[in-house]
């Protein structure tokens, strides 16, 4: 359960990242923030997807913790 957390946590910090990145990429025309943006974006998208589908995977139909995958 921890490391779905934690995963989590570091999905939004790669978003945020990402977004401010191609903000400033824009608003500046830096080629290499504008190139950074969308990396961390898509980084940011992998690490909740992956949180998600970790937490799924570990509960059973009813939707509470599976006991057996501990």
């Amino acid at each position: 359960m921890q490391q779905e957390k934690s995963m989590q946590a570091l999905g939004i910090a790669f978003l945020g990242c990402g977004a401010s990145f191609l903000a400033v990429g824009i608003a500046t025309r830096l080629l290499a923030f504008t190139v950074l943006g969308p990396v961390f974006l898509g980084l940011g998208v992998v690490f909740l997807a992956t949180s998600r589908a970790r937490s799924i995977s570990n509960t059973d139909q009813d939707g509470k913790p599976d006991k057996s995958r501990s």
